[in-house]
């Protein structure tokens, strides 16, 4: 599922300011590198990355203070979230 993450940059990247860091890059403790796809809009930052059985979102305000965190099934579920996220839209898990 890592290449999912990295695929979804390489196909958003052009029209949305995203970054593709990783696990190690941003300091995580843990043993296993994997991607992280981060994005910021008016809404906040938010992060995705695949977790044990499914794609993870989290999401903050600029201040830091928690909006969202939600697992998505699917790729598609996942670029779809990040899409509306970026367009500054309110998805359904953030209200």
């Amino acid at each position: 599922m890592d290449a999912d993450i990295k695929s979804l940059y390489r196909k958003l990247q052009s029209k949305y300011s995203l970054k593709l860091t990783s696990a190690f890059e941003k300091g995580f403790k843990t043993i296993i590198d994997y991607p992280i796809l981060c994005g910021t809009s008016v809404l906040g930052r938010f992060e995705l990355f695949y977790g044990d059985l499914d794609f993870e979102f989290y999401a903050e305000r600029e201040d830091g203070a928690f909006l969202s965190h939600c697992h998505l099934k699917s790729i598609k579920e996942a670029e779809q979230t990040v899409v509306l996220f970026m367009e500054g839209k309110l998805i359904p898990m953030l209200r």
